[in-house]
């Protein structure tokens, strides 16, 4: 899988995780999912490129910033997501991955 599409996905539902998961990689994305911002950082800092960080609702904001900070160098989107009470397959679906798709969509074309 080529690094433009691999995704750091930062939630705390193992549940959302995996209908996360799903969804993505059924998409053709590379999933690296972590529970922890210290994983998030460390999964950012392990790749080269990487396409986005998708931040879940309980991240904070400091924390969220600080993931920006590191994800950017690496040529990464922040993608800020709340699932809540909502479907994850469904919200995965259709509002994290549009904006997937068209920043890998942009990052192909810039390449």
């Amino acid at each position: 899988m080529a690094p433009e599409s691999t995704v750091v996905v930062l939630g705390r539902s193992p549940e959302k995780m995996r209908a996360a998961t799903t969804v993505l990689e059924t998409s053709g994305f590379a999933v690296v999912g972590v529970f922890t911002e210290a994983d998030a950082l460390r999964a950012i800092a392990a790749h080269d490129s990487l396409l986005a960080v998708v931040a879940g609702g309980s991240v904070s904001a400091p924390a969220r910033e600080r993931l920006r900070a590191a994800a950017e160098p690496h040529g990464a989107v922040i993608v800020d997501t709340a699932i809540g009470h909502a479907d994850p397959t469904a919200h995965f679906t259709y509002e994290v991955l549009p904006h997937l798709i068209a920043a890998r969509t942009s990052h192909a074309a810039a390449h």
